[in-house]
């Protein structure tokens, strides 16, 4: 190929374009930089403030708290945000019995859902929205059904072979039998 004048070419390849990079969903005033005494989960003073009422006692019962809530709740976050083990807390938080402790019991009793609901209406109140959404979205991939394609409850009943109105005679009946 040489001899007719042809030779290789290496292909030129265009300078490539970074793909179009759409808005990013977290901005500088969302990320919180952990401080010497906080962590990024931590709750701000603001958000303490909805918090506080409902963490107080309703009842006067037992010795007074020697931890405080907002140190226990801060290590509950902690604990959702990083998903570490409770032993593994750090040791500027709170002792993990303690906060295990607390969780169990606001878990139990509900408290923890109120916490979110006060929390999650103020953020939603803060970018514009409703204080509760007004819609919600439910498709056939996160809704799961039975796994034989109905309760038991729902499924014909089974005929015995007497009502059926057949019967039959296996070898060993006529070895019991004769």
């Amino acid at each position: 190929m040489k001899a007719l004048g042809y030779r290789k070419v290496k292909l030129q390849r265009p300078p490539s374009t970074p793909a179009p990079q759409s808005a990013p969903r977290y901005k500088p005033e969302h990320r919180r930089e952990p401080s010497a005494t906080t962590y990024p989960s931590s709750l701000t003073d603001a958000e303490w403030a909805i918090v506080e009422p409902l963490t107080a006692n309703k009842t006067a019962h037992g010795r007074p708290p020697t931890i405080s809530k907002r140190a226990l709740l801060d290590a509950i976050l902690y604990i959702c945000r990083t998903g570490c083990q409770w032993r593994f807390l750090p040791k500027d938080l709170p002792a993990w019995q303690a906060v295990w402790s607390l969780f169990r019991r606001w878990r139990d009793n509900g408290r923890l859902d109120e916490i979110y609901d006060a929390l999650h209406r103020t953020c939603r109140i803060a970018y514009g929205h409703s204080a509760e959404p007004t819609a919600g979205i439910v498709d056939s991939q996160t809704v799961k059904s039975t796994e034989k394609g109905g309760s038991a409850a729902t499924m014909p009943a089974r005929r015995s072979r007497a009502s059926s109105g057949t019967w039959s005679r296996t070898r060993s009946d006529y070895l019991a039998h004769s």
